[in-house]
């Protein structure tokens, strides 16, 4: 017995010796104010050129190679008589060098050139040239030669080296280029001792046996030197990570700059040449960052990895094995969008998965997306212990008490926080120079003091249409209202915003319009069915309940378009959309559907899907479209309507979720109701009264358009977007910080839906700037843009040519614009004063206000797997390839795996007391 007892206590022993040490998980875990996140830097501009992709670093030898300094200042120096310097035909303006022998060739050689500086480790030169000999100025014998001279000594003895050409059959007056390289071990030995040299061009006609009258223009030379190089393998998991886009920084006490970006090849290599060595005091990094080219979002990867980090870089050095794993943490639970239960006695629970990386830590981080800390100009957050994936739980069990240890987050039951996580490759307490890394998604989350009460069961639908409308209308207005979501939900909307406010005058009015015939198809909130209406002359709506369908279905929208077209003919008809919207075009979000974790929302493509399933499309269009939903006045949304409809009216910025029907109903059934253009304009006013009569001080956008001018429009853009795509690649090193200024002063929209123009409301103390805001005025952007000094002349040209329609009354889609300045929904003021109603999606990169799933819904689509090509993604793609982003989290998290920024519901306002009201 004693000896079973021995044995089973041994066996113990080493079992618990082997497994791996477990922390207790059962009661709240603290935040770690003491552990930070780490954050990705702002990058300032790039480097004027990018790496050579050799193992040699060359610089230029000589001043003012253009020839275009004035002869008083000019450094090209005459060393043999003949040169001067013509403004006659030069290959650049303003000027060239010029050589002319008299009648009898003399002199027979004339030599320029300049001093130059070399390197004590001068590897090579290499230069070249234009020149031009008048025709019929060359003989058997003319050369043209370069030089290398001790400095001052135009002898035999002081020649170290000599390159010539042929120049004999050049003479037909036609500029050409001479080429040339040094690389003679015994030449570049001399001229390394020496430190300097006198590099010469001479013209050479020995036998006079022509009279030369030669021109050179474009004179460039380089010095090269060993450079460093950077190598290495990114992985992904056990496997070679092909196609990783990497990004080389250098930072010092001024900020970080780009230096060079590479792609890792099919074996997951990469290298980077010609790196310069490091002065004191600074650094190189190699990031990481998620591919904006591969034809789906990479969702096996992560968002972006700070890689190895160097202290030190010699001339010459050669530095490989700087190999680092991009494998993504997936996000477990809570869902995406969850409403979780946090108390004391209840504790939320967060967990994700693991990697295979040995000696790596794991940080769990919550944030708060619009509220920044006044120290770090960021949104506020806390993280987590760092936690050992091979002997910890990967999970965090949050309450109130977790923030017992940070009593300055605004932690808040009812608001919406963010949660990612943080991959390091080894424990940054002990190590400095550990590597880190972003989760690709972050989700969202929104705690709650206890659980919802569970919907009761729906009630039974109810059999038959509404009765038709008799033919002869002049207008039929279908109202599609899309509310299962905030603008339904009593717990997050007033009576006015909810459906039942919104339409309460509608029987009424309807009623005093008997031309007109009105249908309305209403999503509420939760699994209550839709409720489809007429509004007959009687005043008595004829409604019915008919099954629960998501509203944000094309399947939906397209059958009640058509149901409203066939059973309410008119001579004119009318869509009314009421629904969330945000700024890369998906709008009519039904949080029912999906199974609670973000819900359904329609994108572009289904809306069009949705026309198109209407039978709309060529000659069947509907005459007016409005969209009263948030930032949907967008170039996108327009051009996606334009197939469906003559006229469309919507918001660019802030809008009120307010029944306009007061006004809109006398719109459509008065006098001039034949004109859609007019009834358009006149909807603008419709919305603006109707604000202004419970709020005038209300910030707000409406504008209408005609559909029909759009593609000149579109083509204006397209332009735009190819001359910025252009001037940033060719001339990335001027043009981009030109370009990104412009857009930064542009006129911004509410898009990230906290209420402020690229701000974010402080924890304490006034709102903090920061380019959060990915929507900007169109009109706006392009003037400034024309009007930047210094920019690339095509891109100019084209910003011109935009703002020019714009301003054409007779070309401009737009025909009435209502841009207020005003007060917000969250009481910020906002200020409208440059915009003119007509956005496009330019996000500025970081990761605030939503930036990084707005733009990965606007280049890979609803699902995250369709990679858009047109002109304006494929330009903001080039644009954002450059940067890190600064900022927390990742890419939001929607249904199965697919990138969700929600649709934002507008402005609410409980009507009696004039309170402005904002969720998401």
């Amino acid at each position: 017995m004693k000896q079973s007892l021995l044995l089973i206590l041994t066996l113990f022993t080493l079992l618990a010796g082997a497994a791996p040490l477990t922390r207790a998980q059962a009661g709240p875990m603290l935040f770690r104010p003491d552990l930070p996140a780490p954050m990705p830097p702002a990058l300032r501009a790039s480097a004027a050129a990018g790496l050579a992709q050799s193992s040699l670093r060359c610089t230029a030898a000589f001043a003012d190679p253009p020839v275009s300094q004035p002869p008083a200042s000019s450094p090209w120096r005459v060393f043999r008589p003949g040169w001067t310097f013509t403004t006659e035909t030069p290959f650049s303006l303003p000027q060239a060098l010029y050589f002319a022998a008299d009648s009898d060739g003399v002199p027979a050689s004339a030599s320029v050139g300049q001093t130059i500086s070399l390197p004590a480790n001068l590897a090579e030169l290499y230069g070249s040239l234009r020149y031009r000999y008048a025709s019929g100025a060359t003989g058997a014998d003319d050369r043209l030669l370069v030089e290398f001279y001790e400095v001052g000594r135009l002898d035999p003895g002081g020649l170290i080296a000599r390159l010539e050409r042929d120049t004999a059959p050049d003479g037909d007056g036609a500029w050409r280029r001479f080429e040339w390289e040094l690389t003679d071990p015994g030449q570049i030995a001399r001229l390394r001792a020496l430190g300097r040299a006198d590099l010469l061009i001479t013209a050479l006609n020995a036998l006079n046996s022509a009279t030369p009258r030669l021109w050179l223009d474009d004179l460039e030379a380089s010095v090269c030197e060993p450079a460093a190089s950077l190598s290495g393998q990114v992985r992904q998991g056990d496997a070679p990570a092909a196609g990783a886009p990497l990004l080389l920084t250098r930072s010092d006490a001024g900020g970080t700059r780009l230096v060079a970006t590479a792609s890792s090849g099919a074996d997951g290599a990469y290298r980077f040449n010609a790196v310069p060595a490091l002065p004191a005091a600074s650094s190189y990094r190699v990031w990481f960052r998620a591919s904006l080219d591969a034809p789906a979002l990479e969702w096996g990867r992560l968002g972006f990895w700070a890689g190895p980090q160097l202290s030190q870089l010699a001339e010459g050095a050669e530095l490989r094995e700087l190999n680092f794993d991009v494998a993504n943490v997936q996000l477990e639970r809570p869902a995406p969008f969850a409403d979780v239960v946090a108390t004391n006695a209840q504790r939320a629970r967060f967990s994700w998965s693991g990697r295979a990386g040995a000696g790596e830590r794991h940080q769990f981080c919550l944030y708060d997306p619009e509220r920044a800390d006044p120290a770090t100009g960021l949104p506020v957050q806390l993280c987590g212990p760092l936690l050992d994936p091979g002997r910890e739980p990967l999970a965090f069990n949050l309450a109130p008490g977790s923030f017992a240890s940070a009593p300055g987050f605004p932690f808040a039951y009812g608001r919406s926080y963010r949660w990612y996580v943080v991959v390091y490759d080894r424990d940054p307490r002990t190590d400095p120079d550990a590597q880190y890394g972003y989760s690709l998604f972050e989700r969202a989350v929104t705690f709650l003091p206890a659980p919802l009460a569970t919907p009761g069961a729906p009630p039974a639908p109810e059999p038959g249409d509404p009765a038709p409308g008799a033919p002869g209308a002049d207008w039929s207005l279908l109202i599609y209202v899309a509310a299962d979501n905030t603008l339904g939900d009593p717990r997050r909307a007033p009576g006015s915003a909810r459906p039942a406010g919104q339409l309460a005058r509608l029987p009424a009015l309807a009623a005093q319009y008997p031309n007109l015939r009105v249908l309305s198809l209403v999503d509420d909130y939760g699994p209550a069915g839709l409720r489809l209406c007429a509004y007959p002359a009687s005043g008595v709506p004829d409604c019915r309940l008919r099954p629960e369908a998501s509203s944000a279905a094309p399947t939906t929208l397209a059958q009640f378009i058509a149901l409203g077209r066939e059973r309410y003919p008119a001579a004119r008809t009318a869509l009314l959309i009421v629904a969330p919207g945000q700024a890369a075009g998906q709008l009519a979000l039904d949080e029912t559907d999906a199974g609670g974790d973000g819900g359904s929302v329609l994108s572009l493509a289904e809306l069009q899907a949705a026309y198109a399933g209407a039978g709309l499309g060529e000659a069947q269009q509907l005459d007016l479209v409005i969209y009263q939903a948030p930032l949907l006045g967008s170039l996108d949304v327009l051009r996606a309507t334009a197939p469906y409809a003559r006229f469309a009216v919507a918001a660019a910025g802030p809008l009120w979720q307010l029944g306009p029907y007061e006004r809109l109903l006398p719109l459509l059934g008065g006098a001039g109701s034949a004109n859609p253009a007019a009834v358009a304009a006149g909807v603008v006013g419709a919305y603006d009264g109707t604000i202004a009569s419970v709020a005038p001080g209300l910030a707000r956008s409406v504008a209408a358009y005609d559909l029909a001018r759009l593609d000149g429009l579109a083509q204006r853009s397209d332009e735009l977007a190819n001359a910025i795509r252009s001037a940033i690649t060719v001339d990335s090193a001027r043009t981009r910080p030109l370009v990104a200024a412009a857009r930064a002063a542009a006129q911004v929209y509410d898009a990230s839906g906290n209420g402020r123009h690229d701000q974010l409301a402080a924890v304490s103390g006034p709102p903090i700037a920061a380019e959060e805001d990915a929507l900007v005025d169109l009109g706006d952007l392009a003037l400034r843009l024309r009007d930047t000094p210094g920019i690339d002349p095509a891109l100019q040209e084209a910003a011109a040519a935009l703002v020019g329609l714009l301003d054409d009354q007779a070309a401009s889609p737009l025909l009435a614009s209502v841009q207020r300045s005003g007060q917000s929904s969250t009481g910020a003021p906002l200020s409208l004063e440059r915009a003119r109603g007509l956005a496009v999606f330019f996000p500025g990169g970081d990761r605030l206000g939503g930036q990084p799933s707005l733009t990965a819904a606007y280049l890979y689509g609803e699902e995250g797997n369709l990679l858009r090509n047109d002109a304006w993604a494929t330009m903001l793609r080039a644009a954002l390839r450059e940067t890190l982003g600064t900022g927390p989290g990742g890419i939001s998290e929607g249904p199965a795996g697919t990138p969700r920024f929600q649709p934002l519901p507008g402005g609410m306002l409980v009507t009696d007391l004039w309170l402005p009201l904002l969720r998401r």
